[in-house]
């Protein structure tokens, strides 16, 4: 595993002192500068989505999804906010009458009075982001984007996915062997290509757009997720083309919102949510 890399705001919420009143604003504000909004793809729901940016925090609970446990967990502990890496509903909303996953969730957060945060695609494009924790998982040295942005902030390095190379090369079956102990996956899907790996590509979550990204980056390998069938055809054994699973690829993102928000907010409880919000079960 890499060296641990952490976040630190150059003013704003960081400043606060321990003893000093946090309110959702305070952590809000702070979280948007560690994953500016601009980094978000359009079609992207990040941000406050729930609650009141005055209302006073003295406890977060951190997940990587909003499931009915989970808020179960936060009112056990206290938590009066959320932040996920998630958001909880994407498209718009006409009602909102708790009939359905999203609703309900939505409904039982307003009820207790816990506030929703989001930090998703702006993470995930940020190089120190998401796609950094699983490169550190693999100690992947001399990173850099597959796919460059060249809008956000001037300050700010981003874009899709991230490719670098290994401390030393392996075969197919020890780098397959490593990532299953490393992202604790139960099953790996994919399609085989070189024998020998030294450059590898990631992107959490769904990245297969980025497959031509990390073959004309010359990667050996690309580990994502939400690979479709017909997709793994276009490997062509060009490249080992990995799906590690969708919560496998991303869990990382709840320690990285934990260690920032822990540093940032000295004066409360942060918290990361106990278990796992995985969905999929695997039967062998």
């Amino acid at each position: 595993m890499g060296p641990s890399r952490s976040f630190r705001l150059a003013s704003g919420s960081g400043e606060l002192s321990i003893g000093s009143v946090v309110k959702v604003g305070d952590l809000c504000d702070a979280l948007e500068q560690l994953a500016p909004p601009q980094l978000a793809e359009d079609y992207d729901n990040v941000g406050l989505l729930v609650g009141d940016r005055h209302a006073r925090v003295a406890s977060v609970l951190v997940a990587l999804d909003v499931t009915p446990a989970i808020l179960e967990e936060a009112k056990a502990v206290g938590a009066s906010m959320v932040v996920s890496h998630h958001p909880i509903w994407f498209r718009p909303r006409r009602t909102l009458v708790g009939d359905d996953f999203a609703g309900v969730q939505i409904v039982s957060a307003i009820r207790s009075n816990i506030a929703l945060f989001a930090c998703h695609t702006n993470l995930d494009n940020h190089t120190q982001g998401v796609n950094r924790t699983i490169a550190d998982r693999l100690d992947l040295q001399d990173c850099s984007p597959l796919r460059p942005r060249e809008q956000g902030p001037p300050t700010v390095c981003a874009g899709s996915g991230l490719v670098g190379r290994l401390r030393q090369a392996l075969d197919a079956e020890e780098l397959l062997s490593l990532v299953r102990e490393r992202f604790n996956s139960a099953c790996i899907r994919y399609a085989p290509g070189p024998g020998r790996i030294e450059r590898v590509a990631v992107c959490g979550g769904a990245g297969s757009f980025l497959l031509e990204d990390a073959v004309q980056h010359g990667a050996d390998a690309y580990i994502t997720a939400d690979v479709t069938y017909h997709h793994f055809f276009e490997a062509r054994s060009r490249i080992l083309f990995m799906d590690i699973g969708h919560y496998e690829s991303e869990q990382f993102a709840v320690s990285l919102l934990e260690t920032f928000l822990k540093k940032e907010f000295p004066g409360i409880v942060v918290r990361a949510a106990r278990g796992s919000t995985n969905p999929v079960r695997y039967f062998f």
